[in-house]
């Protein structure tokens, strides 16, 4: 008598099962859950709240959930999310080579507000995925950081998703690794800086960046001038239309940012102005009021003082037209970098000479090295102060 054999489902993307369109629709409690972690809850939520086979690749740890080169269809997203929902431990969500689609993008973007996910990363997703539907994962509640590495951004694209950070107030890492954004996509991440003061961490290697780009990026973390674009970017800011900062020609506090103008203490904060402003006047209660600081083209402001690291690696295109730039950078710089945060920009793999690439390293060591020196000098007199008085 021959003996009868169990044939195992085999896990298919794109079996009609995995991809209807009710799935959104199918809940899971998790009062159901098996106790047992994600790996259990995934398949047990699968095989017997959505009727699919479980995706293989997918891959679980102690903190992240991950999937590499294997297509994940609406389906498996939805398994995963809903058993996500069910994790404490898990703070960590990465996709590479997935071909996740705008409908699994929905799927996603809908239920990681109920998870502890707060590192997503979406990399070379195959143009799987619409620019428009990527750039909106950045409103996704306490996300931290965000990696699209790989997906073919272009200039466009970049601009697009700079125009999804620009409100942005939670993700501090960002990587836009190999997107082709070249100088364009470069100087609109330049000028994402100016408006977002949240981001400290930004990956942007191997973008075809050239020297014009690289020059947009080291000036937004240091000092840049207001042209037209930038001018009417910065007033929109202000509502009431712009009262800029004071001008005070002093340098800035360590690692303080530009300070609000009067009449935007709720409003954002806006980079300081160096110099190159109007002084404007007005009046209260029938006398002239202290002139306040406005910007005009052509008015030098403070860069970003909240980015901490710039990895730029691996832009060839910067190349020996790039060394002016660099050499610009170490010549001008330190004031600059006294007033800011940023511990290291990596250019490295972007042809430039050996001696630029370590004189500028050197620059923001001797930097940080001496404001942590003040600062020690600052904490050290406060104890002694602190001293004296209980002596009294």
């Amino acid at each position: 008598m021959a003996s009868s054999t169990t044939i195992t489902p085999i896990w298919d993307a794109g079996s009609e099962n995995n991809n209807r369109d009710n799935l959104s629709e199918i809940t899971w409690d998790i009062k159901h859950s098996t106790g047992d972690g994600f790996a259990s809850d995934y398949k047990h939520i699968a095989v017997n709240t959505l009727s699919i086979v479980p995706n293989p690749n997918v891959i679980s740890m102690e903190t992240s959930v991950r999937c590499s080169h294997s297509i994940l269809d609406p389906g498996s997203i939805h398994a995963i999310m809903l058993a996500l929902g069910a994790s404490k431990t898990i703070t960590q969500l990465h996709f590479n080579n997935c071909e996740i689609t705008d409908t699994s993008l929905l799927l996603l973007k809908q239920s990681l507000p109920s998870t502890q996910i707060n590192s997503l990363a979406i990399d070379y997703n195959n143009n799987a995925a619409s620019v428009e539907k990527l750039a909106t994962l950045v409103s996704i509640p306490n996300l931290t950081s965000l990696s699209l590495r790989g997906n073919n951004l272009g200039p466009t694209g970049t601009a697009t998703v700079c125009d999804a950070l620009a409100q942005n107030t939670t993700i501090t890492k960002l990587t836009l690794y190999r997107n082709g954004m070249g100088d364009v996509g470069a100087r609109s991440l330049a000028r994402l800086l100016r408006i977002n003061k949240t981001i400290e961490y930004l990956s942007i290697g191997s973008n075809g960046i050239g020297p014009l780009g690289l020059n947009e990026l080291l000036s937004s973390v240091t000092r840049y001038t207001l042209d037209q674009s930038g001018l009417e970017a910065r007033q929109a800011l202000s509502s009431p239309p712009e009262v800029g900062e004071e001008e005070s020609g002093k340098k800035g506090k360590k690692g303080k940012k530009g300070k609000k103008g009067k009449g935007e203490d709720e409003g954002p904060v806006l980079d300081e102005i160096l110099s190159g402003g109007m002084v404007m006047k007005g009046e209260e209660d029938g006398a002239e009021s202290e002139g306040v600081m406005m910007a005009v083209v052509g008015t030098v402001c403070r860069g970003s003082t909240s980015v901490v690291r710039m990895d730029v690696s691996y832009n060839a295109d910067i190349g020996v037209a790039g060394e002016p730039v660099v050499q610009q950078f170490i010549d001008t710089a330190k004031d600059d970098l006294m007033c800011n945060k940023l511990n290291g920009i990596d250019i490295v793999g972007c042809r430039l000479s050996i001696k630029r690439v370590e004189e500028c390293c050197e620059l923001i060591r001797a930097v940080r090295a001496e404001c942590a020196a003040g600062e020690g000098e600052e904490n050290g007199g406060k104890k002694d102060d602190k001293k004296k008085k209980k002596k009294k």
